[in-house]
């Protein structure tokens, strides 16, 4: 098998071909089977439909969200077979419900590292969650602002934007990767409220140190939460987490190192 990368993911190419280690394709051999990481632009459905070999298609999130309001290009899925592969049943319903059919398949692209357990119980958890400038309400920051003053006996470490702290909000804006791999090595659990989205490092990196994760979508051995109130009884109960989520990292280490 061969492989294709949109020029949209492109800073994500060398980390695909590190992990799968698949010739590129080329365009001159259409009788290849090849694997698609990413549909996003015309020129991508171009050599979609161009190749006649068998077809893979890796989604990548944005990729999904592009295609929702193209349905040209759903009909083109549709009319040309392939097999698909998605990260997460947020990701399946909306593929299902344009015509699609895919299997679901958490991906870390990075290499994994067997990290050690670093959780520690506290009475008074850390919870960690990153964001981006301007995209603070897609990753759940007005959120944790609204409920932090009902829950001051949590720490909400926030990074990737700065703003002045309050009592229980640290605001720690960019950082090396170094330094944060650190600092959230001392933290309890990670969190993720982006309600579409891939299957995201920080959840995984939580589970390979033992620690919690609470999400908007649904992953086995992580909290799943629909809204505030949900989310309000994840993080209250993280005080009765007094042990290492080892269940948790044993099944995202069998699941991330199974051959894809």
């Amino acid at each position: 098998m061969e492989a294709y990368y949109s020029t949209s993911i492109a800073n994500w190419k060398e980390k695909f071909q590190r992990k799968f280690g698949l010739k590129e394709w080329n365009i001159f051999r259409p009788w290849k089977s090849v694997a698609f990481f990413g549909l996003y632009n015309v020129v991508d459905y171009l050599k979609f439909v161009f190749h006649y070999g068998k077809k893979v298609v890796f989604w990548c999130g944005g990729d999904i969200l592009n295609l929702q309001r193209r349905p040209f290009w759903q009909k083109i899925l549709q009319h040309y077979p392939a097999r698909h592969i998605c990260e997460n049943v947020v990701e399946y319903a909306a593929l299902k419900k344009m015509g699609i059919v895919a299997g679901i398949r958490p991906c870390l692209v990075d290499e994994i590292k067997l990290l050690p357990i670093t959780y520690k119980y506290s009475k008074n958890p850390h919870v960690y969650l990153c964001t981006h400038e301007g995209r603070e309400e897609e990753y759940g920051v007005g959120i944790i602002e609204e409920i932090a003053p009902k829950l001051l006996d949590i720490h909400f470490e926030i990074y990737g934007i700065s703003r002045p702290n309050s009592k229980n909000i640290i605001y720690h804006g960019n950082v090396e990767p170094s330094v944060f791999a650190q600092e959230i090595n001392g933290y309890q659990c990670a969190l993720r409220l982006n309600e579409f989205d891939g299957f995201s490092e920080i959840l995984v990196h939580a589970m390979l140190r033992g620690q919690y994760a609470i999400s908007r979508i649904l992953y086995p051995y992580m909290t799943c939460v629909k809204d505030k109130e949900t989310l309000i009884d994840a993080l209250v109960e993280l005080r009765s987490k007094t042990r290492p989520n080892t269940q948790g990292r044993k099944y995202w280490i069998n699941e991330l190192t199974r051959p894809l």
